[in-house]
């Protein structure tokens, strides 16, 4: 079992050692091109969190002074994985350190490293379709999509 603040601790550290910036109650890390946010979102059912993820194009839409996950272009959540099952849901009873740490790396392996740009944002689609349901009309527009 992790506390709150223990979770959000190890969260703020890891996303500011990665180079993301705190901006209100997101962390941002900015591109010519775009923008990714995370934000924390307390589950209203449980003791746990999720985790929210936004690609905010600069190019479509407005410029925003505090990008916010939940406004994303595409959205997303990151998952954690419990008894071989993965979860949107990090339930802080359930959670250690080192499973929080190892979520972490996975999920900014697998939706930030290397994500600098439209191009490579194309490519994650290719390689992870199923976040076209979180895909706004406008951006699979911007991207050249159909819907």
């Amino acid at each position: 079992m992790i506390e709150s603040e223990v979770f959000r601790s190890i969260i703020h550290k890891y996303l500011v050692d990665y180079g993301f910036i705190k901006t209100g109650a997101n962390y941002v890390l900015s591109f010519p091109e775009l923008n990714i946010a995370l934000g924390l979102q307390k589950s209203g059912y449980s003791d746990g969190y999720y985790i929210n993820l936004g690609y905010i194009f600069t190019d479509i839409g407005f410029s925003m002074k505090s990008p916010k996950a939940v406004e994303g272009d595409i959205r997303t959540r990151f998952s954690v994985e419990f008894k071989g099952k993965d979860n949107d849901l990090f339930e802080l009873e359930r959670l250690s350190e080192d499973i929080l740490l190892a979520s972490l790396q996975m999920n900014i392996e697998k939706y930030v490293s290397g994500i600098c740009n439209i191009d490579t944002i194309q490519g994650l689609l290719k390689r992870e379709p199923v976040l076209l349901y979180q895909t706004s009309v406008n951006a699979k527009q911007f991207l050249e999509f159909r819907t």
